[in-house]
Order: C-alpha cells, then sequence, then structure tokens
C-alpha cells in the first residue's frame, strides 16, 4: 500500500486537476443537454432528489471520512481497516433503502418525480459503496487516482443517460444511467485499493467509530451546509427555480477544483505525519497559498458575464439564475479558503471542532435564508451562505491557528493571485463594451481573453508561480522518464 508521505502533492494536484478537467466537460455537456431536454421543472425535481440521497449519505461519509483518517495513519492494518469500512457500507446501504421505500409517498410529494423511492434505492445503494472505496484510495494520498476512477464513471454515465433519456425514461432515466455508470466503477476502485482484506477485529470497529463519531456530525453540518439553499429553494419555490440555482452552481464549480484536490491530499499528508509528531505548518501554508487560483478569476468573470454566461450555455429560459451566479462565484472564493484548513483539523484528528464550526455556520445560514427569502427570493437565501461562509472561514482559521501558530494563512501569492484577477476583470469589461455576446463564438472570445489575460499577469506579477510551475514541471518530466 502507498504511504502518503511517498506521493508527491504537486503532482496529485496536476494530474487530479487534469482528470477533474475532463470530468467537468463531460458533465457540462450532459447539463446543458439535459437542462434543455427535460426543462427546468424535471430537471429541478432530479436534482431534488439527488440532494435527498445526498442527505441520506450523511452517515457514510462520516464512516467513509473514518477509513481515510485510519487509513492515513502510520500506524494500523490496512487490511482490517478496509474490510471494517465496507461491510459497514454494506450495512448501512440495505438499512438506507429499506427507509425510502418506507417514505415513498413523502419522496414523491416533495420531488414531483414518480417512483422515488426505488429510484432513491438505485442511488443511494450504489454510491454507498463507491463512496467508502473512494475515501480509501484517498487514504492512501493517491487521491488524483479517485478523480480519474470517477472520470471514467461520469465518461460511463452520460452516455447512458443521454440514451435512456432519449428513449423517454426522463428522470427514471437520469437516475438509472447515474446508478448503472457507478454500480460498474465500484470493481475499479477495488482493483486500485490495492488493498488485501482481512477479518477485522473488534478493536478496528471501535477505532473507526471512534473518528466516525465526529465525521458524521461533519459530514452532516457540511452537506447540510452546501445543499441547505436548494433544498430551501425546494420548499419555499417551484423546482423551475431550484434548476436555475442548480446551472449556477455547475458553472461555478471549477473553482474549488484545485481546493478540493490538493485539500484531499493534503489532509492524507497531515494526518500521517502528525501520526509521528512531525511538523505540518508547511503543508497547510503551501496548500491555502494556491487555493484560491481558479476561484478568484471565476469569481470576476462570473459578475461581469453572468447573464451572457448563462442565456447563451443553458438558453433563456435559465435568465433568472445570472444573479444567483454572482453570488456564488463569491462564494466559491471563500470556500476555496476555508475547505483546505478543515481538512487541516481532520487530519490533526480534531474533527469535532469542525463539528462545532459546522452546526453555528449551518444555524447562521439558516436563520438568514429564512429572514431573507422573502424580502429578497432566491438571492436572499445566497446572500445568506456567503455571509455563513465568511463566518465559518473566520472560525476555521482562528481555530488551526490556534493549534499551529507558525501557520501563515494570508500570503504573497494570494495577494498576487487577486491582483491578476483584478487586472482580467477590467480587461473582459473593456473587452465586453467592443463585444456583445450574441453567440457561442462571442462569449467564448471572452473567455479566451480573460484566462489569457489571467494566466499573463499571473505570471508576471508573481515569482512564485513562476517557480512553482517550473518546479511541477521537472517532477513530470522525472516521473515520465524524460
Amino acid at each position: 500500500m502507498r504511504n502518503p508521505r511517498s506521493v508527491s502533492p504537486s503532482l496529485e494536484v496536476l494530474r487530479g486537476f487534469v482528470g477533474k478537467l475532463f470530468m467537468a466537460g463531460i458533465g457540462f455537456v450532459g447539463t446543458i443537454l439535459f437542462a434543455r431536454v427535460l426543462g427546468p421543472r424535471d430537471f429541478g425535481g432530479y436534482f431534488l432528489l439527488f440532494t435527498v440521497a445526498e442527505f441520506a449519505k450523511l452517515p457514510v461519509a462520516g464512516f467513509a471520512l473514518a477509513g481515510k483518517k485510519r487509513l492515513s495513519e502510520a500506524r494500523g492494518n490496512p487490511g482490517e481497516i478496509a474490510s471494517a469500512t465496507l461491510v459497514i457500507a454494506l450495512a448501512l446501504a440495505v438499512v438506507g433503502a429499506g427507509v425510502a421505500l418506507a417514505f415513498d409517498s413523502v419522496l414523491v410529494d416533495y420531488t414531483e418525480v414518480e417512483n422515488a423511492a426505488v429510484l432513491f434505492g438505485l442511488l443511494f445503494g450504489t454510491s454507498v459503496l463507491f463512496i467508502m472505496l473512494d475515501n480509501l484510495i484517498a487514504g492512501t494520498g493517491r487521491t488524483s487516482l479517485t478523480i480519474w476512477i470517477d472520470l471514467i464513471r461520469s465518461a460511463l454515465t452520460t452516455p447512458l443517460q443521454i440514451l435512456l433519456v432519449v428513449l423517454g425514461y426522463g428522470v427514471t432515466g437520469m437516475v438509472a444511467g447515474v446508478s448503472a455508470a457507478t454500480g460498474l466503477a465500484i470493481p475499479i476502485s477495488y482493483r486500485y485499493l490495492g488493498v488485501e482484506l482481512a477479518v477485522p477485529s473488534r478493536r478496528v470497529f471501535r477505532r473507526l467509530w471512534s473518528y466516525a463519531k465526529h465525521g458524521i456530525l461533519v459530514s452532516t453540518t457540511s452537506k447540510a451546509y452546501s445543499r441547505l439553499d436548494i433544498f430551501l429553494l425546494g420548499l419555499f419555490f417551484a423546482p423551475t427555480v431550484a434548476g436555475r440555482y442548480e446551472v449556477a452552481m455547475k458553472l461555478t464549480l471549477p473553482a474549488i477544483f484545485i481546493t478540493q484536490i490538493a485539500g484531499s491530499t493534503m489532509m492524507a499528508r497531515v494526518s500521517d505525519l502528525n501520526s509521528d509528531d512531525l511538523p505540518i505548518e508547511a503543508e497547510i501554508r503551501n496548500t491555502v497559498m494556491f487555493s484560491s487560483v481558479l476561484a478568484l478569476p471565476i469569481f470576476f468573470g462570473g459578475a461581469l458575464l453572468s447573464k451572457p454566461l448563462v442565456v447563451t450555455v443553458y438558453g433563456p429560459e435559465y435568465a433568472g439564475a445570472a444573479p444567483l451566479l454572482i453570488g456564488l462565484s463569491l462564494f466559491r472564493v471563500l470556500q476555496s479558503q476555508t475547505a483546505p484548513l478543515k481538512e487541516a483539523l481532520n487530519g490533526m484528528n480534531r474533527p469535532e471542532l469542525n463539528v462545532r464550526i459546522g452546526l453555528v455556520t449551518l444555524a447562521t445560514n439558516a436563520i438568514l435564508a429564512l429572514l431573507l427569502v422573502g424580502p429578497f427570493g432566491a438571492v436572499g437565501i445566497v446572500a445568506a451562505t456567503v455571509v455563513a461562509e465568511c463566518l465559518r472561514y473566520a472560525g476555521s482559521a482562528v481555530l488551526v491557528r490556534r493549534l499551529r501558530p507558525e501557520v501563515v494563512l494570508l500570503t504573497r501569492p494570494q495577494v498576487e493571485q487577486f491582483a491578476a484577477a483584478s487586472v482580467m476583470g477590467v480587461t473582459v469589461y473593456g473587452a465586453h463594451q467592443i463585444v456583445a455576446v450574441r453567440s457561442w463564438v462571442d462569449l467564448s472570445l471572452l473567455l479566451v481573453v480573460g484566462a489569457a489575460t489571467y494566466a499573463v499577469a499571473l505570471t508576471v506579477l508573481s515569482h512564485r508561480f513562476r517557480s512553482t510551475v517550473r518546479d511541477v514541471y521537472r517532477e513530470v518530466v522525472a516521473s515520465t522518464g524524460g
């Protein structure tokens, strides 16, 4: 089994990022097609059902996080840890499917999707095993491998969904497609886990539970927080509004690609180093340093091109997503800095601190959303999320600094990234005054101008960015035998 310390963080981020780009491209094309074919109502209904499944997987995510943590530690029996984690996954899958069948009518009323319980069972059952295996692989430090396996799953999902939707199965086809693809990806994940399963002892289950009891709460608060917006939109508005929100979220998703990959890799490395009482400050600093390198330009671009972007990509019926896109782009910037701090606390074996932060943040978000939804509608719900994320970052930063006072959370490269994104914003604004967006060609031209400007500005302004690019290039050459 690979040890997290033997993995290069830079190569993991690069490999994972490439995989994320391919995966995003596949998902992006699928989202556009399904949003147009299904329409806002059915498209929103599918994501409401998906959100219910995400909430139901919270206990699963807690145990998956525990499996990742225990497998990443310098001590422990990998075979027993993996076996115990998978046994728990199977038990949870059976329980979850049974509960869904018992509340079939409730699911149908909420999502407006026929056979919601059966569809939920398919989504839940297949994803539980996949999530467990995914986290176990990440526990070895190979985050990029989990992304490439997920890429295979995405490459299978979209064609299957397209086929079933074209055949007229609608939301049922969407669910069946992703469930079938996930089921096919499970043996691939197991093959690359590289751990020989062994009969787990009671001690292994106890050690998993000692972390999972906090991990479940961490996952619960995190997932409730991340999906609270769409849950409230489902309560207060028609599924159409939820569909608009979801397309805005999809457009901003690339903003956190870097932080997702780097944060997960860092967590395994911090856990490994911390278990041997070795320094971890550099791991945290180096991760937060470049976590917002994509989020900042996406925020400026999203703020300047929100309506043309949404209308051109998804169609005029999604124009109402434009103001949501601006708010969610700002949220992604904050999230890109908060996520690594959360992973650092998990890696330091302090998940209970994330529980406290999560509870305060979730309560703040819910209260503000309920206060703002009346006068401001869906925009008020997004604004509440932005304020709550500011609070989440502040709390996480204080706790990380309290545990490791030497950690630096605001570095010069971060300021340089903001400056480069500002230059890009001014350039795109000027170009947009000349080029009106009437087609994909016009939009693509503005996006290329923005991306090129940001890349050039960041290269000129940031010595650390230039040196990092050179170091990554050398590692790639060395890893390929060049």
